[in-house]
């Protein structure tokens, strides 16, 4: 098997809250030995420092594409910046084996004086290339960020969104082993993220490695090959696309909305022990658009409700809400009156409407009475759930909220 073309190991990075510029010598002679010993560094640690990255270690192959996931301040972007040469670790060390291409923010690389066929050059040579190669692949750079009449316009004289199209058709066509991506795609337009989100496909199958940072779940978990799940600067798992987006998404859930064994005495209704279910399909790991997908959970109540009403929002991984459904579906209301004690309640969501992708489920309940304030339970995410769908036909999972299939007639 050949080598890692990236080797990060035990890769730490501490910044210094509130200083900026110059520090003292005796600032600099405790910072030196603190880098050269990691180890007594972290234990030195005070309180006005902090780890934006502490013991990272993870490995990349040629042609793998590695999302990078997590909260903002997880350290995700201070990764990318040490492996672009950025900024320097604290400690640990990243090993990469060819040349590097990064994108990391809007216009990364850019003079803005220059113009855009003159910042082609420019970043191609920076990455090593002749000025022969570069020009054999400016139609094809230029073609793909649709900038072709503003190729002599100085870069500052570009929108955003042309700047963004041009670095990334930059770093995707000049020859790179190896491509950063930080959350820049999700910025453009509609069409220009699928364009880009394809290009970055194809730039793996030709054997490219790619790292993709991206608050974007599905884009991730569509492209990936693995995924780093980072919390707090350190790396919480390094899974498949759907392990880690499902850990990543049972993190944010927000805790006071599974209710804790004990009811809370604060309100009248508590939710515990949600579970997602569909109908048996052999050795699949995961639920399946042909699925009728069950929603249950157990609600204690602790005392005699009347007029409850409730809500359950399925919301997809960019916190769009897909899917709402209520207790009046299916009248009578058959949460009208409860008496106290537990229950289970069962919401089952027909096959084939749910597109793929990862969910979570927003639960709450109130009082149909307008003048009752009463404080029956604490709303919020009760659970997530992954939904694939092994029908199709495509190297990728079909877009779109919906798995309808249509029918196709020819007269």
């Amino acid at each position: 098997m050949s080598h890692p073309i990236i080797e990060v190991e035990h890769l730490s990075k501490r910044y210094r809250l509130g200083v900026i510029g110059a520090r003292s010598l005796r600032d600099e002679v405790r910072s030196f030995w603190q880098n050269r010993l990691g180890a007594i560094g972290e234990e030195s640690s005070s309180s006005d420092e902090i780890w934006a990255l502490r013991d990272v270690s993870f490995a990349v192959h040629p042609g793998e594409i590695v999302g990078i996931i997590g909260r903002n301040g997880a350290g995700k972007s201070t990764l990318l910046k040490i492996l672009s040469r950025i900024t320097e670790p604290t400690s640990g060390r990243a090993i990469l084996r060819g040349k590097v291409a990064s994108l990391l923010e809007v216009g990364t690389g850019f003079h803005p004086e220059l113009t855009g066929r003159e910042n082609v050059f420019l970043n191609g040579a920076i990455l090593g290339m002749t000025r022969r190669e570069i020009a054999r692949k400016l139609d094809d750079i230029v073609a793909f960020a649709d900038v072709s009449a503003f190729l002599d316009t100085p870069v500052k004289r570009y929108s955003s969104g042309m700047q963004l199209r041009l670095a990334f058709s930059v770093a995707a066509f000049l020859s790179a082993p190896i491509l950063l991506v930080d959350e820049t795609i999700s910025v453009g337009d509609f069409g220009f993220q699928n364009q880009a989100l394809r290009q970055i496909r194809k730039l793996a199958d030709e054997g490219r490695s790619i790292l993709l940072v991206s608050h974007n779940l599905y884009a991730v978990g569509e492209l990936a090959d693995r995924v780093l799940l980072l919390s707090s600067g350190s790396i919480e798992c390094l899974a498949t696309p759907d392990a880690a987006i499902r850990a990543y998404l049972g993190k944010a859930a927000n805790p006071s909305a599974v209710a804790p064994a004990s009811p809370d005495a604060s309100y009248e209704l508590t939710v515990s022990d949600c579970r997602v279910q569909g109908t048996p399909r052999g050795q699949q790991p995961h639920l399946s658009c042909d699925d009728a997908i069950s929603i249950s959970f157990h609600i204690q109540a602790s005392s005699i409700i009347s007029g409850l009403y409730g809500c359950l929002e399925i919301q997809n991984a960019h916190g769009t809400t897909v899917l709402v459904s209520d207790t009046f579906d299916c009248p009578p209301n058959v949460l009208e009156t409860i008496d106290s004690g537990s229950r289970t309640v069962t919401i089952e969501i027909p096959p084939r409407l749910l597109a793929a992708g990862t969910y979570t489920i927003d639960l709450s309940f109130g009082n149909r009475a307008v003048l009752d304030k009463r404080r029956i339970h604490q709303p919020g995410v009760i659970g997530t759930f992954l939904v694939q769908d092994f029908r199709s036909m495509r190297q990728h999972q079909r877009a779109g909220y919906f798995s309808t299939l249509l029918t196709w007639r020819v007269d």
